[in-house]
């Protein structure tokens, strides 16, 4: 599950302010500060979100004094990391006020407080009490903090059902700018893809990258967070029927068309995360660097997994291994140079989380395994070896093979060059829907494109 700091990317930027609340004619209570432990700059600029959710600084007006002078308290407990202890208060204030503004505004803290202490059920129970008192339909200016929050929390803690019904509701505001529109669009497509609608998901996203093309067209400021996102998230759909795939054939034409639907969902799969790559954001170009590196090993390991043909026996099965290494040390090449490539856009871009620890443990073990092949490097491989170096096209899996990255290409995607140092964040179009996908990874090289759980 994702903690503090990941559920703040998702929702850092919907930069449209929620409206400020001048009602009533008491004190004016300051508004609460939400949640923002120090991350990178890049990992705020992940997703449009949470700016929608933050307060104006002029606070909620409340007309009993004496409620304005607990939320105070609240909110000073808060500030001294008393979490708990504030969100007593809150609840002290919504039942002595009930049916007021001010408690209204005890279950919005409340929430707040509880996401500082990292109760994410508890959150969301308040932020729910908050929007029952508003009942159903469009939500006003001043329920959008609390649903975002409560669509935000319920996405985090897997509830899809609740956070699509949520990010439905959201979309269904008219205070929602275009940018803040798209956003939400990606985070109900990733809801229902979780929920197994990955046909309807995929549209979504679609929809979302074809929208931001159309703003960009027409020299309109766009984020590029939500197309970044959507593209990263089609490549993942893309990938997701290699889970069911396997070379486990003992019939030769079986493999081969084995083998070649592998190629076909890499070759499905990776534009779209080259897209997310140059997208002009660089959190989710940090995202699909790592996982084109994880893609490889995951073919990698397919190749190596597979059962050795029971006819083998002796020599020749010590020569199909030796093959077999050859073969795919290739892939083992393509990952590490996606993933050396990933750090150094993350150290360059300030980008941190799981994906760029992932990215170093995935460089050691594909140095440990590379270690252990050269410390049993036998008289068999140089013999492969040599043999292939004279094989050429005259080999029958050669094109198949290239389709999946085991021979290095050229270095483009489409024709078009690819810079493996890219950070994705310069020299881009920032649609991140632009650019020609090659028609096989073969076409793109075999290799990382600039890259990113």
């Amino acid at each position: 599950m994702r903690g503090l700091a990941g559920m703040r990317r998702l929702a850092a930027p919907f930069v449209v302010a929620a409206a400020g609340l001048g009602l009533g004619c008491g004190p004016v209570v300051p508004a609460p500060v939400a949640p923002a432990p120090a991350v990178d700059r890049a990992e705020v600029e992940a997703d449009p979100l949470l700016l929608l959710a933050q307060r104006t600084g002029e606070g909620v007006r409340v007309e009993e004094i004496d409620a304005g002078e607990r939320l105070e308290r609240a909110a000073a407990l808060v500030a001294d990391g008393e979490f708990l202890e504030a969100a007593a208060v809150c609840d002290d204030v919504a039942r002595r006020f009930a049916g007021t503004i001010a408690e209204r505004e005890a279950w919005y803290r409340k929430g707040v407080a509880l996401e500082w202490a990292e109760d994410w059920a508890g959150a969301l129970a308040a932020f729910e009490r908050r929007l029952d008192l508003d009942g159903d339909g469009p939500p006003e200016a001043a329920a959008l903090p609390a649903l975002i929050h409560a669509a935000l929390l319920a996405e985090q803690l897997e509830l899809w059902d609740r956070a699509a019904a949520y990010f439905e509701r959201l979309l269904g505001s008219p205070a929602l700018s275009p940018g803040d529109r798209r956003a939400a669009q990606v985070r109900l497509a990733v809801a229902r893809a979780a929920r197994g609608e990955a046909d309807e998901a995929r549209a979504m996203f679609e929809a979302v990258i074809e929208d931001a093309d159309r703003a960009i067209a027409a020299g309109e400021t766009v984020h590029t967070a939500p197309p970044a996102e959507a593209e990263y998230r089609l490549g993942l759909l893309a990938l997701a029927p290699l889970d069911g795939l396997r070379l486990d054939s003992a019939d030769a034409r079986a493999l081969r068309r084995q083998v070649e639907r592998i190629g076909d969902v890499f070759g499905a799969a990776f534009p779209r995360l080259a897209n997310a790559l140059r997208s002009g954001n660089a959190f989710w170009a940090v995202q699909a660097g790592w996982r084109i590196g994880e893609t490889y090993m995951r073919i990698y390991e397919m190749f190596v997994d597979a059962p050795v043909p029971d006819v083998l026996r002796g020599e020749q099965r010590r020569a199909y291994l030796a093959l077999l290494r050859a073969r795919t040390r290739i892939l083992l090449a393509n990952a590490l140079e996606a993933w050396e490539e990933n750090l150094l856009r993350a150290e360059r871009t300030g980008v941190r989380g799981a994906a760029v620890e992932r990215t170093a443990e995935g460089i050691a073990r594909v140095e440990e395994i590379l270690e252990q092949r050269a410390a049993h490097r036998s008289e068999m491989d140089e013999m492969v070896e040599e043999f292939l170096a004279t094989q050429g096209e005259a080999d029958p899996l050669g094109p198949l093979l290239r389709r999946i990255g085991l021979e290095v290409g050229d270095g483009t995607v489409g024709g078009e060059p690819v810079d493996l140092t890219s950070d994705g964040t310069s020299e881009t179009d920032a649609s991140s829907g632009t650019g020609s996908a090659p028609e096989s990874a073969g076409e793109a090289g075999g290799t990382a494109p600039a890259e990113a759980p």
